[in-house]
């Protein structure tokens, strides 16, 4: 255990006997204390035990009064915790401090270093709420006491301070360390080498805070008094210089810090030796700039040989092979060898949990790891159940505020994100973004990897003006400090074009996924599920510009690549395959889209785990496709199998549901199936507010299309409350011309023309024509027919003239749209004959 100034729990350890005498048996009844001592200076420690007990044993015989019963506890507890026996040293310390609380002697620095030394043996052990009593009772004693030496109190406030951060309770940490700098330099001066040590601590809890810019500060101030002060100690310059390494590693300063680094190496190794420990940890920090370099070579022959000494000097079970095992993890999550980075992170949780027991601080960050590298994998289930293992040490023993727990809420909000479980995951981000703007403050690096991730929520609830404010925050914060995660940036790069996707910016999202996808390739392979998702959404965002033959293109280079790399069989080529079959679906490409489906869902049967959604998407896919062909018959078997894996599958998307249950209401329309039509259209209607809310454009379209339906089964005034309410919820939701507003007037238009409310189907009819004349690029087909049903309204009210004009216009713009064989198209050509045969007649009437 280290002590006094090496970053310890305990000032020191009182090892010195008292002076005082007492009448007894023994000629000199504190020479057993001063033998024992004697014995423990010489490394007898043995010895001083029995020594010690022997004494603790004749003082019992002559109660409290005897001076060498708590002296001798003290020794003993001592001794014990120098030797790594907590749990028999704590007892002792305790019935040390009743007795000096009994006899009302707790007023001076003795008492005060008892306190800390059982505050130390709280901290080893993870009882971190109980240090802070013990050390806030230490500081009060020594404040107090006027013969007390404030550099004691000085020592004192800092690990005061250790303890407060360890409880997340940063803002008290950072008073305490001040106040130990500002008590060395009021007393000792502002070069004097003790001061150097202080703002190190200060130094490295703004490090460790994320303060890097004060921390930065604090580190050259702390070098220059340790370089320019009286009696240089080359053990500490060693330490203070391995730590600013550090610090400019986590700053992406990575030459600096190799500098640095190797400044502090060269040190260690002419005063110690390249096997000292102390080199040994500035090695293991020069191999950590080589993992963030992703120099996986020169970092894992560090790391293994960092590992192979500690576990000569300390065991291959040891704490210290932990945090190797644990380094040299990540080096292998980088090369994407995920099973040997398991086996290792398991390994190091192993050797915790033996050291210190299921509910440790360090037991639960292994927990975390495991998690981060199991979510890499996509093992969700297993992911969470080791985030939410850590999450509840981490609580029980951090508190819920503490920033590791932030980081442990954050990485499990991110798995179930992607297991769409958002309302769970909206809570966790909350208590993380609240936790780390706390404790950094809300412009910094660590509060940016959360917003990146709130942002992908909210896209997740089509969210997308708060996704762009949270998605453009961070990646504003990372412009400045770039995270140490390249991937991270990409991702947040990725998740906002998707936002500009559906903003309809499409240029700018195009230009965003080529920006990430070949940092995603570099970093974790083109195979990569996570790689192979961003180069499909890359080409989807083409098909959202309407560009499908590029966005065709791109999915087959995906799909040449996977089949470059993979097996003919392998399940993740559908992906892939779903992509190009869906971008040539909507170019029109029928035969291929519906080969591509075909050839997806076997593969996707061999999925491992099973991915029933995926399944569902292929399977309703297909029945697209047949349905574009007019094959409405084979359709709905497929879209109901689709259902029924659905409704089979742990979790389901609504938004998929309500649109395959939407898709096979329209076969059955097709079909003249309308009973049915209207029950499927019931269906999605309610799944579909729960997905997207209840005022959507979605939800819009649904009521639009069962009120389409409710005229087939001549329900006129209930489909005439549902033209209503579609076009309601339109205007609400939709920009004042758009076409979807146009359609629904004209499906109200229709129901009043039925029920021969002519006069009022006009405007409805004139607002649609509007509407669509207003588009940059008319939709023929859609002013095509609103021309041809305001012309037949004409018709009925006998303005033949009017009538002729719209229904000629609608001709030219219906017959290069339709069939010659659509029924709306041979209904508005009849209807134009009929008013040139009437006006040829009244003609030649006229005439006679």
């Amino acid at each position: 255990m280290r002590i006094l100034g090496s970053g310890g729990f305990w000032r020191g350890l009182v090892l010195a006997t008292a002076a005082a005498g007492l009448g007894c048996a023994s000629t000199n009844p504190m020479a057993d204390l001063k033998n024992g001592e004697r014995a423990y200076v010489e490394g007898r420690q043995t010895d001083a035990e029995l020594i010690w007990l022997e004494s603790l044993a004749e003082a019992e015989a002559y109660g409290e009064d005897d001076p060498r019963l708590a002296q001798s506890l003290r020794m003993l507890s001592n001794l014990q915790i120098q030797q790594g026996r907590y749990d028999e040293a704590k007892p002792l310390l305790r019935r040390w401090m009743g007795i000096k609380e009994r006899g009302g002697k707790t007023s001076d620095g003795k008492f005060a270093d008892g306190v800390e030394a059982l505050a130390g043996i709280h901290m080893v052990q993870g009882e971190y709420p109980g240090a802070v009593t013990l050390y806030e009772r230490a500081v009060t004693v020594r404040e107090n006491d006027v013969e007390e030496d404030n550099i004691a109190l000085a020592e004192t406030l800092e690990l005061l301070g250790q303890s407060y951060v360890a409880t997340g309770r940063d803002d008290d940490a950072e008073s305490s360390f001040n106040r130990a700098v500002e008590i060395r330099e009021e007393l000792l001066g502002s070069d004097d080498p003790s001061l150097a040590k202080s703002l190190h601590k200060l130094a490295v809890f703004q490090h460790g805070r994320g303060n890097y810019t004060v921390a930065n500060r604090i580190y050259r101030r702390a070098i220059d008094v340790q370089r320019d002060g009286p009696g240089l100690d080359d053990r500490f310059s060693g330490l203070l210089l391995t730590n600013y390494g550090s610090l400019q590693r986590v700053t992406n300063q990575h030459e600096e810090a190799i500098e640095t680094l190797n400044r502090a190496r060269k040190l260690r190794t002419r005063l110690f030796g390249d096997s000292d420990l102390d080199t040994v940890t500035t090695v293991m920090e020069i191999a950590n700039v080589y993992t963030e370099q992703r120099n996986l070579d020169e970092a894992q022959e560090l790391h293994e040989w960092v590992l192979g000494i500690r576990s000569d000097e300390f065991g291959p079970k040891s704490l210290p092979v932990a945090a190797s095992l644990t380094n040299l993890a990540l080096v292998y999550q980088y090369r994407r060898d995920y099973a040997e980075a398991e086996q290792l992170f398991r390994r190091a949780l192993a050797i915790r949990v033996a050291e210190y027991g299921n509910r440790h601080r360090k037991v639960a960050a292994l927990h975390n790891n495991l998690g981060a590298l199991l979510r890499l994998e996509g093992r969700n289930a297993e992911a969470q159940r080791e985030l939410r293992i850590a999450l509840e040490i981490q609580e029980k023993v951090l508190g819920r505020d503490h920033p590791e727990l932030a980081r442990t809420l954050h990485n499990l909000a991110d798995s179930l994100l992607l297991d769409e479980r958002v309302d769970e995951a909206d809570a966790h981000l909350k208590r993380a973004l609240i936790i780390k703007e706390r404790a950094y403050g809300k412009d910094h690096v660590h509060v940016a990897d959360t917003l990146a991730v709130v942002g992908v929520l909210h896209v997740t609830r089509h969210e997308y003006d708060l996704a762009d404010q949270r998605l453009g925050r961070a990646l504003a914060i990372w412009e400045r400090t770039p995270p140490e995660d390249p991937v991270q940036h990409a991702e947040a790069r990725a998740n906002l074009a998707l936002v500009l996707q559906t903003q309809g910016r499409t240029d700018e999202a195009s230009a965003l996924y080529e920006q990430a996808a070949p940092i995603f390739e570099h970093e974790l392979g083109p195979d990569h599920p996570s790689t192979m998702r961003l180069r499909y959404s890359g080409a989807t965002s083409y098909s959202f510009q309407g560009d499908h033959s590029i966005a065709i293109r791109r999915y087959q280079e995906m799909l040449e690549a996977a089949e470059a790399g993979m097996a003919a069989d392998d399940a993740r080529l559908a992906k892939p395959l779903m992509g190009l079959a869906t971008a040539e679906l909507d170019l029109g490409l029928i035969d291929k889209a519906r080969s591509h489906y075909q050839r997806a869902l076997p593969l996707l049967a061999k999925a491992d785990p099973p991915e029933p959604r995926a399944v569902a998407f292929a399977t309703g896919g297909l029945a697209d496709s047949l349905m574009r062909q007019g094959h409405y018959a084979q359709a709905i078997p497929l879209y109901q199998q689709a259902l029924g894996i659905l409704d089979a599958a742990e979790r389901v998307n609504l938004r998929e549901l309500g649109a395959i249950h939407a898709n096979l209401a329209s076969a059955y329309n097709m079909l003249g199936r309308h009973r049915d039509a209207a029950k499927q259209y019931r269906q999605a209607l309610s799944i579909l507010k729960k997905a997207y809310g209840p005022k959507h454009d979605v939800v819009a379209r649904m009521l639009h299309e069962q009120a389409s339906t409710d005229v087939e089964l001549g329900k006129q005034q209930k489909a005439l409350d549902g033209f209503r309410k579609a076009l309601a919820m339109r205007e609400d939701v939709l920009a004042a011309n758009d076409p979807q507003i146009a359609d629904s007037l004209e499906g109200l238009a229709g129901v009043l023309i039925a029920q021969d409310e002519l006069d009022e189907a006009e405007a409805p009819l004139r607002r649609a024509i509007d509407i669509y004349e207003a588009q940059i690029a008319p939709d023929a087909l859609g002013l095509g027919q609103s021309l041809s049903v305001l012309g037949q309204l004409y018709v009925r009210q006998n303005r033949m003239i009017d009538a002729e004009a719209l229904l000629r216009r609608a001709l030219d713009l219906l017959e290069p749209a339709l069939d010659a064989t659509n029924p709306f198209l041979l209904e508005t050509r009849r209807e134009y004959d009929l008013v040139v045969r009437d006006r040829q007649l009244q003609a030649s009437s006229g005439a006679l």
